[in-house]
């Protein structure tokens, strides 16, 4: 009962009261009070009538004696107060056969039950004198004492002893404040007592009694939390700010913890959000829920700010007309090219990615008809579930694919290459956030399936090296690129690189020039790329951004004659359809996107993919968080994010005057140099002529094209 303290009798002697040893034991509202020891609670003068001395409750337990006490406690006590059973404090409780009694502590229950009856309302307390007040707050205060308390601590209170022993003497001494003593008998707890009070109490559960002791309590109970986390604050020896600003100073860590989200929802303008603005995110999210994207009152960003980059329009613009422009993927060598669309699904692993998003895109690509690279993570089932085209990325690690000591397992991959899924083989040698950097999944995440799918030992670190076991030169890359488009039945064989010096480039050139043989596509990843998890020195700092990268391969392969052969990808922001068009005049055949497909499946840039805990399913492992992802619905939003996202892009071709990508050319595109200038690409770069560097390199090309060697990167 939540409103008072249950008596439950369990024997007794004798047909008076006098002389009796009560064996009874107290239970607060939801928990057992056995064992409390021997101290006596000690009925005052008068309460309701009965003599002072009559009765003395003895906290201890003993085997059950007969009914003649119990009988005698119903009928005959409140008989001798001249007040009925029923209304004297004492009703039935629980089943007959259990034969409880409850003792209401509350002053107002006599008072009530009376005034309910039609008879003239008592109190127990209101006879010749005040003398039981005291008593029968004393109740109250171990009752919310005790409520407050968790059941953990409750048979441990061996202070409730001094409580019971106060109550005589405070019963016996009108002048005691009870509200006073009330908060005083509180200090007297024990530190685990008062933390559990604290807490209930902070909850809003730590009293069943209304009145200003309760209150009061309360307070006490939230001054005794604030102290000891004081004294905690002032000796902790880890935070500076909380040994100088104790509990204040917990403030700063709160804010801090919201501050991402903070930036994001009240802080950050439209157009100035890293890594994707909100003007970006709203568009990819409008077009993946298939809704109308407009602006009005005009742009919002400073079209004359140093850097920013515009398209040029034509005053003779065409409409688009007929299929989407397609991509073929193939050299000389390749005996089964593939058409690739002009946007598709980057690199995601599976791992990195859940599995319902690597479904989700997967679903999307195959009902739009473009690709999705797998990501060095391996091919998995989670990638073929719905037949789309498929990117395989042989990474370091050659996951799906792998000796025991990590190399590249031959039959292995001739029976997955040739799958008919599996349209081109992309080797990856750098990813654009870590270039030159490897990686390693600890053993405690390499599950079961992780496991199976990567072809590495279950529960044991993963590792990723930094370079490749199978090549180390140039000219063993070109070498090796060969044996994949043998072995995968003459297939497209790419590689993915985020370059870091123009040497470099120059130095695959020449050894695809000395092999005679060569890729039959190139993805360039810039640096503004995107990943689960990388160093920030790394992300902010390594590597080259994607539009020099575009700009200095195209120029490579053009003055090295090999530009017709070889097609050239990009990846590294792209999101909207102005990302396309300005990375094909920048050197790129076609795009790949990772974090816009991402949040085409639901992503909210919550920035948590390295914790494992992103709150929408997508880059996780978490079973609970990954069923906030439905794939059908999420699959049909990737496929209308690509589908508007293209004819978003060759509208603006139109508008350009250019039909098809081919027609594109670099005075199209201009930067703004100052405030009064701006600048074509034609003018501000340097673009080579076709085999140019085998004929008489330009004196800005010469000392590299000089030092690059095909035997050495």
């Amino acid at each position: 009962m939540a409103g008072g303290i249950e008596v439950v009798v369990e024997g007794g002697a004798g047909p008076g009261l006098e002389g009796f040893e009560e064996c009874a034991h107290l239970r607060a509202p939801g928990a057992h009070l056995d064992r409390l020891g021997a101290a006596a609670l000690a009925i005052p003068d008068r309460v309701g009538g009965i003599e002072a001395g009559q009765v003395e409750f003895v906290l201890r337990r003993h085997p059950q004696k007969g009914k003649k006490l119990r009988e005698h406690l119903r009928h005959e006590i409140p008989g001798r107060a001249g007040v009925p059973a029923e209304t004297a404090g004492f009703e039935r409780a629980g089943p007959p056969a259990e034969d409880r009694i409850l003792f209401h502590e509350s002053d107002r229950m006599p008072a009530a039950r009376e005034q309910r009856s039609g008879g003239e309302p008592r109190h127990p307390a209101a006879d010749d004198d005040d003398r039981a007040r005291p008593f029968w707050a004393a109740l109250r205060v171990r009752r919310n004492c005790l409520g407050a308390m968790p059941g953990s601590f409750r048979h441990q209170w061996s202070s409730l002893e001094c409580l019971v022993e106060e109550v005589s003497a405070v019963a016996h001494d009108r002048s005691v404040d009870v509200a006073r003593w009330d908060t005083e008998i509180f200090r007297q707890l024990p530190t685990e007592a008062r933390w559990a009070c604290f807490t209930k109490g902070v909850l809003g559960v730590g009293s069943h009694h209304k009145g200003s002791g309760a209150r009061r309590g309360l307070f006490a109970s939230i001054g005794v939390g604030v102290g000891a986390l004081t004294a905690y604050d002032l000796t902790q020896r880890t935070h500076s700010i909380l040994r100088n600003y104790p509990v204040a100073g917990h403030m700063r860590y709160a804010l801090e913890s919201i501050r991402p989200e903070l930036q994001q929802y009240f802080i950050e303008r439209n157009f100035d959000g890293r890594p994707f603005d909100r003007d970006t995110r709203t568009v990819v999210y409008s077009r993946a829920k298939g809704q109308e994207i407009g602006k009005a009152f005009g742009s919002e960003r400073d079209l004359e700010e140093p850097g920013y980059n515009f398209l040029v329009h034509s005053n003779a613009p065409v409409e688009p007309s007929g299929p989407e422009p397609r991509v073929r993927l193939g050299g000389p060598e390749c005996s089964r090219p593939y058409d690739i669309s002009l946007l598709n699904i980057s690199a995601m692993s599976f791992g990195s990615l859940s599995a319902r998003a690597v479904r989700a895109m997967n679903k999307g690509a195959a009902m739009g008809g473009f690709a999705q690279d797998t990501g060095e993570g391996g091919l998995t089932d989670y990638h073929l579930e719905y037949g789309a085209d498929l990117m395989w990325e042989l990474g370091t690690g050659y996951f799906s694919a792998r000796t025991p000591d990590g190399h590249l397992d031959r039959d292995e991959f001739r029976r997955k290459a040739q799958m008919g899924e599996v349209k081109a083989i992309t080797i990856k040698i750098s990813q654009g956030a870590k270039p030159g950097m490897g990686g390693m999944l600890p053993g405690a995440k390499v599950n079961a399936e992780i496991a199976r799918y990567r072809g590495v030992p279950e529960g044991e670190d993963c590792l990723s090296p930094s370079a490749h076991k199978e090549f180390s030169t140039p000219i063993e890359l070109v070498e090796f690129i060969a044996e994949l488009r043998r072995l995968s039945g003459g297939k497209p064989v790419g590689f993915k690189i985020c370059f870091g010096s123009r040497r470099e480039v120059l130095s695959i050139c020449k050894a695809i020039i000395d092999a005679g043989s060569g890729p039959d596509y190139i993805l360039v990843d810039g640096s503004e790329g995107g990943t689960g998890a990388a160093p920030q020195e790394f992300t902010d700092h390594v590597g080259m951004p994607l539009r020099e990268g575009l700009i200095t391969l195209h120029n490579a392969l053009t003055g090295s004659g090999l530009r017709d052969t070889i097609s050239i990808g990009a990846s590294g922001k792209v999101a909207q359809g102005n990302d396309i068009v300005r990375r094909l005049i920048q050197g790129a055949d076609f795009t790949m996107s990772a974090r816009a497909m991402m949040m085409a499946t639901g992503c909210i840039q919550a920035q948590k993919c390295h914790t494992g805990k992103c709150p929408v399913g997508v880059a996780t492992q978490s079973t609970r968080r990954q069923r906030a992802l439905d794939v059908d619905d999420k699959g049909e939003r990737v496929r209308r994010y690509h589908e508007a996202t293209i004819a978003e892009a060759r509208r603006i071709m139109g508008a350009m005057g250019a039909s098809r990508p081919s027609q594109l050319d670099t005075t199209m595109l201009r930067q703004v140099l100052s405030p009064i200038a701006s600048s074509s690409y034609a003018d501000i770069y340097e673009w080579l002529s076709p085999g140019q560097l085998l004929d008489s390199p330009p004196e800005s090309w010469a000392a590299d094209w000089a030092h690059a060697r095909p035997d050495s990167f």
